[in-house]
């Protein structure tokens, strides 16, 4: 090997160096983004049932009952006030 294919050499395993330094950075940032993902995936849709949108798609119905006696309390309450009044 020559002077010429040396220095050649020396130049690309510099930059293959670099760039494995930041291939590494991106693969650390990868793992660690995976890793926030399936912490994320994990609270909404949960193991069976326990993320946060099962639980509010299995809770719908006792929200509606809440909503509809919520109205009809409401309605009946105006409606002793009105009689009151007038």
């Amino acid at each position: 090997m020559n002077e010429q294919d040396r220095k050649k050499f020396s130049q690309i395993e510099a930059i293959l160096q670099s760039h494995g330094e930041r291939l590494a950075r991106i693969e650390e940032q990868n793992k660690n983004q995976y890793k926030m993902l399936k912490d994320i995936y994990k609270n909404l849709f949960g193991n069976g049932g326990e993320g946060l949108i099962q639980i509010t798609e299995k809770h719908k119905t006792y929200f509606k009952i809440m909503g509809a006696i919520l109205s009809i309390l409401a309605g009946t309450i105006t409606g002793i006030i009105v009689k009151i009044i007038f």
